[in-house]
């Protein structure tokens, strides 16, 4: 594609009807919501190796019983949409901020405050598992919330909040697009999805690796956080799309 034709588009795009502070809100919030997705694929396995010491093979046995639950709650969700009719009991707006709000709980609940957390196990370099302080700095001061609680609360965030989330946004942002061809801005939508997907693991892993889990539970908490305030600022707004 010419410059040219680049230029004629975006030209195009700019001259449609749209609603342009609902459409930017949808894109912040599909990154807002990707972020959480991001970080706990790219972090988990490492977590429970690292900050418990686990080995690889209870790890996977976890994460397999851990997702076999997150995808009966996914099935669970989306029957509830499409044999239920949830959408015409809760309205989108309020649907999407559910979600948001789980996610929230996962960075409150599962943040590793000393009074309920373990120290980190030190490093066995016979197993190879545990914190190694010759590569993260923080092993000695840093703790690990109870596995139990981060499993629960990652089945609850990607098996309800991932897909409670997903539905509710693409479904207030095809509205706010309205009757128009819609591939051009649905692209837009992936294209703000992808640039968390590129940069996610490389800020999640940074992160995590230099200042610890509970500088990016942190982090990422406060984002989600600002995310969830602005979405609530515009709660009557997007009433006429919910």
């Amino acid at each position: 594609m010419t410059f040219a034709g680049v230029k004629s588009r975006i030209e195009r795009i700019s001259q449609m009807n749209l609603n342009w502070r609902i459409v930017v809100l949808c894109w912040i919030q599909k990154m807002n919501a990707t972020l959480s997705i991001v970080t706990l694929t790219t972090l988990t396995s490492v977590i429970f190796m690292t900050n418990y010491g686990w080995s690889g093979s209870h790890t996977v046995l976890a994460m397999s019983v851990t997702m076999g639950a997150v995808g009966i709650l996914a099935v669970l969700i989306t029957s509830l949409y499409f044999f239920c009719h949830l959408g015409n009991y809760i309205q989108q707006r309020f649907a999407f901020l559910v979600g948001l709000i789980i996610f929230m709980s996962m960075y409150l609940f599962t943040y590793p405050w000393k009074s309920v957390s373990n120290p980190v196990p030190a490093y066995n370099s016979t197993l190879d598992l545990g914190c190694n302080s010759n590569v993260y700095d923080w092993c000695e001061t840093s703790y690990a919330p109870a596995a139990p609680l981060l499993l629960i609360v990652i089945a609850v965030v990607m098996g309800i909040g991932i897909p409670l989330s997903s539905v509710a946004l693409d479904a207030i942002y095809s509205k706010t697009l309205g009757p128009i061809n819609q591939s051009v801005m649905q692209g837009a939508m992936i294209v703000a999805e992808d640039v968390i997907l590129i940069l996610g693991p490389i800020y999640s892993s940074g992160v995590y690796t230099h200042f610890g889990l509970e500088t990016l539970w942190t982090w990422n908490g406060i984002i989600v956080a600002f995310g969830s305030l602005l979405w609530i600022g515009h709660l009557r707004k997007l009433a006429d799309y919910s």
